[in-house]
């Protein structure tokens, strides 16, 4: 004779529903891993030779199996926390609009530029020019943007900024034609003077640059969640069910 035990049955059935529970928190996380995929891949599209910095800017929060009702989450980390005020940098390229000013432009146009009673007015932000080095993703090295906020900040630490004359080694600040405060490379400038080429500067200020929108992670993400959630809870209820 078949007897059924129903406290056994109970608890069988308690088990199935937790790992039903369990088999959608890891479908949801395993989706959101594949987001970030189709994401990074969108960004070498669209950005012109992202870092791996940027591209690992992208993260993924698992879903957890304690919620009730569990969500898994995709977001962007600041590279640069301090200027960004915990908002991401590609939040302009998203959503446009303007792009937030960097802490080392922050550090050299208020405690160096101004602080030495030169006024940049609107233009508080930097763009290399040509003469800059940049690495292989077409930035400037970070330690070339440490020393130029260094020779200028400290220059005004010290007293010894000038306007008008410019300091033997380093960088330095100083008016152009126009009145508007630039960058130069005193090397650079040896340099090209002993060429016999056109002074130039290393690094302009301009105003705040305004973005259109262009990178659509949203839309990038809704998609790569509609085409795999549904496969992956399958697997999942399978691996973990039955």
């Amino acid at each position: 004779m078949l007897t059924i035990d129903s406290k056994e049955f109970v608890v069988s059935l308690g088990n199935i529903n937790k790992n039903i529970h369990f088999a959608g928190v890891v479908a949801l996380t395993r989706t959101a891993v594949i987001a970030r995929k189709d994401v990074q891949k969108k960004m070498v599209q669209i950005f012109d030779r992202p870092t791996p910095y940027a591209l690992n800017s992208i993260y993924v929060e698992p879903a957890k199996k304690e919620d009730t009702e569990p969500v898994a989450k995709l977001g962007f980390k600041s590279l640069d926390m301090e200027s960004a005020k915990g908002k991401s940098w590609v939040n302009p390229q998203m959503f446009g609009g303007p792009r937030v000013q960097k802490s080392f432009e922050k550090a050299i146009s208020d405690g160096g530029v101004e602080a030495a009673g030169i006024q940049t007015g609107r233009f508080r932000f930097l763009v290399p020019t040509r003469i800059m080095k940049r690495d292989g993703y077409g930035n400037v090295p970070r330690s070339q943007l440490n020393k130029m906020k260094q020779d200028i900040v400290g220059a005004v630490k010290e007293g010894s900024i000038q306007k008008t004359k410019a300091p033997k080694v380093g960088y330095f600040v100083r008016y152009n034609k126009g009145g508007r405060p630039m960058i130069f490379n005193r090397e650079a400038l040896a340099k090209r003077h002993d060429q016999g080429a056109k002074q130039f500067p290393a690094m302009i200020f301009v105003a705040q640059p305004k973005y259109k929108p262009h990178f659509p992670a949203g839309k990038i993400i809704e998609e790569s969640v509609d085409a795999n959630l549904e496969k992956e809870y399958a697997k999942a209820i399978v691996e973990f069910v039955t």
